[in-house]
């Protein structure tokens, strides 16, 4: 993912302390590690590899509050070549319909805190 030549929709954040949890029962066995973040989706690092496009269901925690049916989409998996085999994975994240705008808000909210922009 070549952060310079992008064109993204959203700017992406560095996920340093970042309050977000990600479980994503079909995808990994434990929480996602974040790598960055962004309004429209976020860079995990997961043991197995998945297949750009696959879908999941998941549910996310931001800053202690629960969206518990969301549904993911791997966007892109670039594989990290070292002695423990691990994988990139960007992936887009929808809440529920109806969780939408609290959602956005709570992200907006973080993003508003002087986090280090990539």
């Amino acid at each position: 993912m070549s952060i310079g030549t992008e064109k993204r929709a959203f700017p992406r954040y560095l996920a340093v302390s970042f309050p977000v949890l990600i479980d994503p029962p079909s995808l990994s066995d434990v929480m996602l590690d974040l790598v960055d973040v962004s309004l429209g989706g976020y860079r995990v690092v997961v043991t197995e590899r998945p297949a750009e496009g696959d879908r999941f269901d998941c549910s996310v925690e931001i800053k202690g509050k629960l969206f518990p049916e969301c549904r993911g989409k791997v966007a892109r998996v670039i594989e990290n070549k070292t002695d423990l085999p691990i994988w990139f994975v960007g992936m887009s994240l929808h809440p529920a319909e109806d969780q939408q705008i609290a959602y956005e808000d709570v992200m907006n909210e973080l993003f508003s805190v002087s986090w280090k922009k990539l």
